[in-house]
C-alpha cells in the first residue's frame, strides 16, 4: 500500500475482517525511523530541557511502577494524550 509523504511516515494497514458494513477499514501502521532508547533520552532531556536527567529517571520509574500497581488492580491507565496502557 501506499506510504504517505510528509513528516510522519506510515503504511495504509487493512484490517484481516470485514467490519459490519461489509468493507475493510484502513489503519495507519507507523514506519520507524529510528529507536530512541532510554539514553537517547536522557540526551535529549539534558540538552533541550529544564529537567535535569535524575529527574527524569526518577518521573519513567514512578510511571512504570504505578503503571504496574494499576493494571494489577485491573485499572486502565491513560498517560496524558499520549497512549492507554
Amino acid at each position: 500500500m501506499a506510504r504517505a509523504t510528509g513528516s510522519i511516515n506510515y503504511l495504509e494497514h487493512r484490517t484481516p475482517l470485514k467490519d459490519e458494513s461489509g468493507k475493510y477499514q484502513i489503519h495507519p501502521m507507523f514506519v520507524k525511523q529510528d529507536v530512541v532508547d532510554r539514553e537517547k533520552m536522557e540526551k535529549r532531556v539534558r540538552d533541550h530541557c529544564a529537567m535535569n536527567v535524575s529527574s527524569f529517571i526518577s518521573a519513567l520509574e514512578t510511571l512504570e511502577d504505578e503503571t504496574l500497581y494499576a493494571l494489577a488492580e485491573g485499572n486502565e491507565v491513560r498517560v496524558g494524550d499520549m497512549f492507554i496502557v
